[in-house]
């Protein structure tokens, strides 16, 4: 028997989905669709579950996966329903529905608590200086000397192994909601994470191609900003340097200059098309925005930092530093919950996908 929650809607409007009630399922938004297929038809099929309060069926499903929010169906849609908006939403109940635990993923389903979510490192950071007695060392800018290194690994390694462990647990909620198994798994695996290297799909939806690109300067700057936390730690670790005011030439510094522009660029593109299209293909939701925003102040930050220690201007240096390991702490501490999670579900769904190819 299929269960009907007669306030799904509700809820998903209260998610973003402001028109879902609004739409009488023409079909226009799937048949314009570029991903949309005969064996997975969007976003007309999710639309109608959310209006019939379809709800266990909306989650377990792939297609708000497959959708990349090209907004291509909300500039044809007739009634301005915003199909879009409404698959975003879709991505954003099921954050929540599969968060471990459930409460905290609650948090990202409504901006009144970003107080709570933005006071926990501010709190945690209060003590921290308070036990240690931090403060700001005179002479050249060196961050170690402000807030030891060992610590933050210390804090990374805690961040790393809570954020591992609900991840894998999530993950697992949502591929047995997926009801499919993959018989190659690893070969699957490997597709499917060419596909995200490659962004392929973003290429389909042609209405809005800017988002290709956007999308790849600000994931490859993400990548080459951890592969430079990891030049870091064998700095310190393997070849036991006790701090780390590097020249601008070394490998390693480029790597993190070179990461955090490309973030800069690639957000800032983002956010500024998303503003500008607003009324064409609708807002981004509150969670949407808490990851764009936080992303954007860790780029920011991160590129602030470097200069005022080139500089060596401490009075903006030290503080922007706290800014920063706080945005980085929201950022990775978060990211079962937020929007940084949807990149581990999209990677499911397209295992999912090659595994249903090989089953046909």
């Amino acid at each position: 028997m299929v269960g009907v929650d007669p306030e799904f809607a509700e809820v998903l409007k209260s998610l973003g989905a402001k028109n879902v009630t609004v739409c009488f399922n023409c079909g226009n938004c799937t048949a314009i669709c570029p991903l949309s297929t005969n064996e997975h038809m969007f976003p007309r099929k999710i639309i109608r579950y959310i209006q019939l309060g379809l709800k266990e069926k909306a989650l377990k499903a792939p297609e708000p996966w497959i959708c990349h929010a090209c907004g291509e169906c909300s500039v044809t849609c007739p009634r301005q329903a915003f199909p879009s908006e409404i698959m975003n939403s879709a991505r954003t109940y099921a954050f929540a529905e599969f968060s471990t635990p459930k409460f905290i993923g609650k948090l990202f389903c409504s901006p009144k608590f970003i107080p709570v979510l933005v006071a926990i490192p501010v709190i945690l950071f209060a003590i921290f200086a308070g036990i240690t007695g931090i403060s700001i060392p005179e002479g050249e800018v060196v961050f170690s000397k402000f807030i030891h290194h060992s610590y933050i690994e210390t804090l990374g390694l805690v961040i790393g192994l809570y954020v591992g462990i609900i991840t894998i647990s999530n993950a697992w909620k949502f591929w047995k909601a997926l009801e499919l198994k993959s018989k190659s798994f690893i070969s699957d695996l490997i597709r499917a994470i060419i596909l995200i290297l490659k962004h392929a799909r973003f290429k389909e939806c042609e209405t809005n191609i800017f988002r290709y690109y956007a999308h790849i300067l600000t994931f490859y700057g993400f990548l080459l900003l951890g592969l430079a936390a990891l030049g870091d730690v064998v700095y310190f670790d393997i070849l036991g340097r006790e701090e780390l005011s590097l020249p601008i030439w070394d490998p390693v510094k480029i790597i993190g200059t070179v990461g955090g522009i490309l973030l800069l660029i690639g957000i800032v593109w983002i956010i500024g098309k998303r503003l500008a299209e607003r009324e064409k293909i609708g807002a981004p939701n509150y969670n949407d925005w808490f990851f764009m925003i936080t992303l954007l102040i860790v780029a920011v930050t991160g590129i602030t930092i470097e200069v005022s220690r080139f500089l060596n201007v401490a009075s903006v240096a030290y503080p922007t530093y706290v800014i920063h390991l706080i945005a980085v702490f929201c950022l990775l501490t978060y990211a079962p919950y937020s929007k940084f999670v949807h990149l581990l579900y999209r990677g499911l769904v397209y295992i999912y996908l090659e595994a249903e190819r090989r089953k046909n």
